[in-house]
């Protein structure tokens, strides 16, 4: 009987150890192709010299879809000006930009320890920047 009472105050906890398991394989997975559409989306405005508003609308549909979340949760900052190839290294024609992409869930089990849903949030952000590719015309 002792064995009993033990196992079930035990088991609980073993087993979010295999749902934290598979919730961080599930995130790695998100977070892995997020950085993918972030890539191509950044090689995207590597052509064109800058983010379009087609780019981002598009990378934003790709992110909220991926993530789990809405558009509107998303925040991007990027060059939306037009930059231009250079021979030499020059700081102001490179692209910049940064995404954040929120998290729903980073603890499996989260109120089991106590820890609120809004507490349960995390924010992945991509930042970098990119030598433009387009031709001064």
């Amino acid at each position: 009987m002792k064995q009993v009472i033990v196992l079930a105050a035990i088991l609980p906890l073993l087993l979010i150890f295999i749902v934290q398991f598979t919730l961080q394989e599930k995130n790695a997975q998100m977070k892995m192709d997020v950085a993918s559409d972030v890539y191509t989306a950044a090689e995207q405005a590597r052509q064109d010299g800058c983010f379009t508003e087609a780019n981002l609308s598009r990378l934003r549909q790709q992110l909220a879809s991926r993530a789990g979340t809405q558009e509107s949760e998303i925040v991007i900052d990027a060059d939306e000006v037009p930059k231009y190839r250079v021979n030499s290294y020059n700081e102001n024609e490179r692209i910049h930009y940064r995404i954040e992409v929120p998290v729903a869930s980073v603890m499996a089990g989260n109120r089991f320890f106590g820890i609120s849903d809004e507490e349960n949030r995390g924010i992945f952000v991509i930042e970098n920047e990119i030598a433009s590719e387009r031709l001064r015309p």
